[in-house]
């Protein structure tokens, strides 16, 4: 972000973006809600428990949101059956009624993890989901991978995820390190697939609802979004 205030902490609109997710997430009824913190914990902490009633979880070194979930699942109440994960950066235009029904399509299945998508229309620098000729999940795609690939694909993930407790917490620590360094949550899709498990891939019909932002020229973009989506213009 090229900033000192870490990301989360960025504003749309008048409020920080992390306030967004978590006021969705309360008022969807969740409320064992842990917020794993790195950079800058304690700033990140101290601005957000002014204002919303959650735990934390220090994740001392930052190795990836695949470790970042590694440290949350040993602060989880081990009579949990399913956790969602959304990240930070890519939730706050996330509708309740959207992540409800994402909540609700992954109960009403036997899959062990479920993850939010979107259909882009234009190329990105962004990695993808690739489905199997039948429609469903053959394998996610970090972008240098998908780009050096044979596969054609618009599917993004949208950076939220539903997992059985009890299958990520044995299969967390399985899986690999990536090329810089880090353990990236997606590959537990991967290692799902490998084991013949059920993947629901829960498709987002409004683009409006998933902005990622890693740069200060999508902050802006969000911003522009935010203004849009309030105004109710298009």
């Amino acid at each position: 972000m090229q900033s000192e205030t870490p990301k989360v902490l960025h504003h749309i609109g008048q409020r920080p973006m992390v306030f967004y997710t978590l006021q969705k997430l309360l008022k969807l009824g969740i409320r064992d809600l842990k917020v794993v913190i790195g950079h800058k914990s304690q700033e990140v902490k101290s601005i957000i428990e002014e204002n919303f009633n959650c735990g934390f979880v220090f994740q001392t070194e930052q190795l990836g949101t695949g470790h970042a979930l590694g440290c949350a699942l040993k602060e989880i109440n081990t009579n949990t059956k399913d956790i969602l994960v959304v990240n930070g950066d890519d939730s706050a235009f996330y509708k309740e009624g959207t992540l409800q029904s994402f909540i609700n399509f992954h109960k009403s299945s036997d899959a062990v993890v479920s993850m939010l998508t979107l259909e882009i229309e234009t190329e990105s620098k962004l990695g993808r989901v690739i489905r199997d000729k039948d429609g469903n999940f053959e394998k996610i795609l970090e972008a240098n991978e998908y780009f050096n690939s044979p596969y054609k694909s618009n599917e993004i993930n949208c950076g939220a995820y539903i997992f059985n407790y009890d299958w990520v917490k044995i299969n967390i620590t399985h899986i690999p390190i990536s090329e810089k360094g880090e353990y990236y949550i997606t590959e537990l899709l991967n290692i799902a697939k490998q084991q013949d498990q059920k993947i629901n891939l829960f498709k987002l019909q409004d683009s409006n609802e998933w902005v990622g932002i890693n740069t200060q020229e999508e902050l802006r973009n969000a911003n522009l979004v935010f203004e849009r989506v309030n105004t109710g213009s298009r």
